[in-house]
């Protein structure tokens, strides 16, 4: 697999680890699951297309430190956000944590209407991916699909 379409995970817990990891390698991605914030320092911004973040409660680092991390490699990176809770909680949890490091988040769940979102791959948007958007065949295809938007 080509090291020129990175896309890290940056807060990997395993649901991420495994089926998001799955389907970034099916849409051409490497999946480089990161341990420490500190191997974002280290990693060549060139060939990274994006990052992933979990929401989940047993990571190490809060979700805002690990986008600031992010941000040291580009501002305009697109994240996607991996969450066991529903968009709404993901997106109120999240809105206050990430103004104040990004002018006016966008949030979108993985839907229809999020492949023609006009910033799709772009630095202010946050594509909330939930667990079952990664179990169900049908939203599996319309994730790979907008997820292969975001990280062009």
């Amino acid at each position: 697999m080509s090291a020129q379409r990175r896309i890290l995970l940056a807060r990997p817990h395993p649901f991420i680890a495994a089926s998001m990891k799955g389907l970034l390698e099916k849409q051409g991605y490497a999946a480089t699951p990161l341990a420490s914030l500190d191997e974002i320092d280290q990693a060549p911004a060139a060939g990274v297309h994006g990052a992933v973040i979990s929401t989940s409660i047993t990571a190490a680092e809060p979700a805002e430190n690990v986008l600031r991390a992010v941000h040291r490699l580009s501002r305009d990176l697109p994240v996607v956000i991996a969450t066991l809770l529903d968009f709404e909680m993901t997106r109120k949890k999240l809105e206050p944590l990430f103004a104040p490091l990004v002018p006016s988040p966008l949030f979108v769940p993985v839907t229809s209407a999020t492949l023609a979102h006009r910033d799709l791959g772009r630095g202010n948007l946050f594509v909330v991916v939930h667990k079952s958007d990664l179990e169900d065949p049908a939203r599996l295809t319309l994730t790979g699909q907008i997820l292969s938007g975001h990280f062009r």
